[in-house]
């Protein structure tokens, strides 16, 4: 029996600021081995669980398309004639899609992620987006390194359900949202397939990246009544460290505070105050 062949069909990138940055410093402002560690470290699979869907399982066998996943990306793979590279084994039509649900793995994710907190919301994430009014709001997958997944992919959970029953599905009590992936998109840029059917030769690739929460820092000393607070938000990252200067963080006197450490706060402790968000720290 020969070997099989696959071809790459499409590819999800991710990118998460919390794991990637360090303190203050933006991934982007890294030296290349620098990124190069903080990448190789990186895993969304952490944070989230993207499955197919009962129908979407029988779609990807009945297409003999794969999934493999790591720790950067996800990938679909169509099987291909060995001789004719952009030719799917088995025709994968142009109204085809795929519906995956989205889990969290890491229950803090909405702690240390740039988005509002979801309560009766879910994400959606697609290629090619509902005519619903009450999706209008939701821009298409990233095709963009640049661009930040942020509060305009959540929409609201009954209209989601409701979507998913017009199609044949349904949403977990625990899922967190869906991603749907059509080889025919929106417009020729968000195509997974090309107009005569067949497999592009430079895939499309989607970027799901998400920016690392900031939150004002309040210092809580309770035996000396004493309570600091910084005058702007900072960064929460997984690693690093962000130095406090009292004077420019809490415009304080520096002599005040000789010797004091000012550790960086947990994603846990965290609050809402008014329109800001606190990170909560003991000393």
């Amino acid at each position: 029996m020969g070997t099989l062949s696959y071809r790459i069909l499409c590819r999800l990138r991710f990118r998460h600021d919390y794991f990637l940055n360090s303190g203050t410093t933006r991934f982007e402002e890294m030296g290349e081995e620098d990124r190069r560690r903080q990448l190789d470290a990186f895993d969304w699979r952490t944070y989230w669980d993207i499955k197919p869907t009962p129908a979407t399982k029988k779609k990807l066998a009945r297409h003999q398309v794969l999934i493999k996943s790591y720790g950067d990306s996800l990938l679909l793979l169509a099987r291909n004639e060995p001789n004719q590279p952009q030719e799917s084994f088995v025709p994968i039509p142009a109204g085809l899609f795929f519906t995956f649900y989205i889990f969290y793995k890491d229950s803090q994710f909405e702690q240390y992620t740039d988005m509002p907190f979801m309560e009766e919301e879910c994400m959606l994430f697609s290629n090619r987006l509902p005519e619903e009014p009450s999706f209008a709001h939701v821009p298409p997958l990233p095709l963009s390194e640049e661009d930040f997944i942020l509060g305009d992919f959540i929409v609201d959970r009954e209209e989601l359900l409701a979507l998913l029953e017009e199609e044949g599905e349904s949403l977990p009590g625990n899922g967190k949202g869906i991603l749907q992936l059509y080889m025919e998109g929106g417009s020729g840029d968000w195509n997974i397939m090309n107009s005569n059917g067949t497999l592009k030769v430079n895939p499309t690739v989607f970027w799901l990246k998400c920016n690392n929460r900031q939150t004002y820092w309040r210092y809580l000393r309770t035996r000396e009544a004493l309570q600091l607070e910084t005058l702007q938000p900072k960064p929460l990252t997984k690693s690093g460290f962000v130095e406090i200067n009292p004077i420019e963080d809490f415009g304080q006197e520096q002599g005040s505070f000789e010797g004091w450490h000012f550790p960086n706060p947990s994603i846990r402790h965290l609050k809402r105050d008014s329109d800001r968000l606190i990170s909560e720290i003991h000393l």
